[in-house]
């Protein structure tokens, strides 16, 4: 099963920040061991609206307020899913490197934290990078869009969200011939 959702720059990107948002709360529920996120720009952008406070059992200490990528992210390294963050060598993506790598910490993921360490967060970066991914072990996200605000509340993208066990399946080998397997 997949679901495609296509945007114009003046279309509203509600569609984008739900079906983000959905994947990623479920993902909450039962993380997987393991997932990559590959773009070739990373900003620390809202991805759960918590304004309401209907996440905050998902995550403790989720403040009533949108999530930002980042705040996710620690999340997922907190429950025990080994992250894999590829983006490209601009260095207006090191800020959300260290954004992530301080939120980790201050959640309590600072052991699993290295550039090559066994599990945690590993980062790397791709002079030529242009593929987008977020490929869990229940699910692919991947299309036109970067992790970035613009992509998902202004630019004009297409996105997909595929929960074929055979394609997400498919996404992860080639997440583990491009990016490593990691320890599982």
């Amino acid at each position: 099963m997949n679901r495609s959702v296509s945007t114009t720059g003046r279309q509203s990107s509600r569609e984008i920040r739900d079906l983000i948002q959905g994947a990623l709360v479920t993902e909450l529920l039962h993380p997987s061991r393991r997932a990559w996120l590959v773009s070739a720009w990373i900003t620390d952008t809202p991805v759960v609206d918590n304004r309401g406070g209907e996440f905050s059992t998902l995550a403790q200490g989720w403040p009533e307020r949108e999530i930002i990528l980042s705040e996710y992210l620690a999340e997922l390294l907190s429950l025990g899913t080994r992250l894999h963050v590829v983006t490209n060598e601009h260095r207006t993506n090191e800020a959300f490197v260290t954004a992530l790598r301080r939120r980790a910490s201050a959640r309590g993921s600072e052991p699993h934290l290295g550039l090559s360490s066994p599990d945690g967060l590993v980062t790397e970066e791709e002079a030529r990078l242009h593929r987008k991914r977020f490929v869990t072990e229940h699910f692919v996200i991947w299309g036109s869009m970067n992790f970035t605000n613009s992509g998902i509340e202004r630019n004009a993208e297409d996105l997909i969200l595929d929960l074929d066990p055979a394609a997400v399946g498919r996404a992860i080998n080639e997440m583990e011939q491009l990016h490593g397997a990691g320890s599982v």
